[in-house]
């Protein structure tokens, strides 16, 4: 008999038979319900023994359930503390994904501020860093192998762009090249106490805002190919917004000259979706209308070059200073500029060229703003996208 077993066997062979005596292990008691069964069933002493051993097995099974239910007990005792626990770690798991996001848009933020810097720049950038600290620069993957630091300080050429690489470093030599002398006396303005003092006219205006010139002013207007959409299930007070998201759209038409259809109406979804028109006007719209436009200029004005969202600043010939953006400035082979404002609200074709006689001041602070800067302007157009209509100032 193995160790497991409960109750011990006592046999005693006689004439009679066998007799069975069963003996609990721990009370020290004979169970005689079992010994009588056992005796009534006239067994064999093999069967005796096995019958004895599943009885054993049966102890053992009553012994696991009752642990199995005191650890039932238990964890349901702990089962409050695992619930708190949980919940901390889902409050640090969340305050995790926060800061990955607060993360995500500080970088993304610094490198929408260094692509806004390295574009607005018009004759000269710089760019200045101690040596081997300039991660804000790093975050542009080639800027390593496109500006060398060790090539050595002047002059160099940059493969395949068109501008040159200035490279120099800073010393402590130069402090006195760069110091300014601080000045001995200051001139300060005082109030004349004049109390009729002088209109003051404002220093910076909007050719936007430009009042329109005489009517004697007359557009010469061609319709583009394709149909003309106007979102008729739009409200009066969405117009605007969603003349900024189809501005926006023709604001990155020479960036996409690349992509598939596909990948420009992912733009456009973007676009429409940012002035929270998505829905309103189809992404497949902005696409078609932005294609039409770029044949119509590629027809026109062969080979000029695009510039976006110009800035237009300088003199006013009525006092004060200009200061906008030009939409889109064709920069022409032959050396003159083109001027194409786009008008992006909805608008029915038949109401085209009236509309476009309402922007004859912008266009004309748009020529003044270029013609002070040097340039020949040779047309102004303005662009009604959605309608699919250009009108020409004549």
């Amino acid at each position: 008999m193995r160790k497991a077993l409960l109750l011990v066997l006592v046999h005693v062979v006689c004439a009679s038979g066998v007799a069975v005596l069963a003996q609990d292990d721990h009370a020290g008691n004979v169970n005689e319900d079992i010994l009588q069964q056992l005796i009534a069933a006239n067994h064999s002493l093999d069967e005796l023994v096995k019958l004895m051993g599943n009885l054993a097995e049966q102890q053992e099974s009553n012994v696991l359930l009752k642990r199995l239910e005191i650890e039932e007990s238990a964890a349901v005792a702990l089962q409050p503390e695992l619930n708190r626990i949980r919940e901390k770690r889902d409050e640090a798991e969340q305050q995790l994904e926060s800061m990955r996001r607060a993360v995500d848009r500080e970088t993304n933020e610094n490198l929408r501020l260094l692509y806004v810097g390295c574009t607005r720049a018009k004759h000269k950038l710089v760019l200045a860093h101690r040596e081997g600290k300039y991660a804000w620069l790093a975050q542009l993957s080639s800027v390593d192998s496109l500006l060398n630091c060790s090539v050595g300080e002047g002059e160099h050429e940059l493969d395949g762009i068109d501008t040159s690489f200035v490279l120099r470093h800073l010393n402590t030599d130069m402090v006195d090249d760069c110091r300014i002398v601080a000045r001995q006396q200051e001139r300060w303005l005082s109030l004349t106490g004049n109390p009729n003092p002088p209109d003051c006219s404002p220093r910076f205006h909007s050719p936007s805002q430009a009042s329109a010139e005489p009517a004697d002013a007359t557009f010469h207007t061609e319709e583009l190919p394709g149909p003309s959409h106007f979102p008729s299930g739009a409200d009066e007070d969405q117009y605007a917004a969603i003349g900024d998201a189809v501005h926006s759209y023709l604001a990155a038409l020479p960036s996409m000259r690349s992509l598939r259809d596909a990948e420009k109406e992912h733009v456009a979804e973007r676009c429409l979706s940012a002035f929270s028109v998505t829905g309103i006007l189809s992404p497949s719209v902005l696409v078609s209308s932005g294609e039409r436009f770029c044949q119509w200029v590629e027809k026109h004005y062969p080979g000029a070059q695009w510039h976006v969202e110009t800035a237009a600043s300088g003199p006013r010939a009525a006092g004060g200073n200009w200061s906008g953006t030009v939409d889109l400035l064709l920069q022409l082979p032959a050396g003159g500029v083109v001027v194409i404002d786009h008008k992006s609200a909805p608008i029915r074709r038949e109401h085209c060229e009236a509309k476009a006689g309402q922007f004859t001041g912008q266009l004309a602070a748009y020529r003044e703003v270029l013609t002070s800067a040097g340039e020949t302007v040779e047309a102004t157009w303005i662009h009604f996208p959605l309608a699919g209509v250009v009108a020409k100032q004549v």
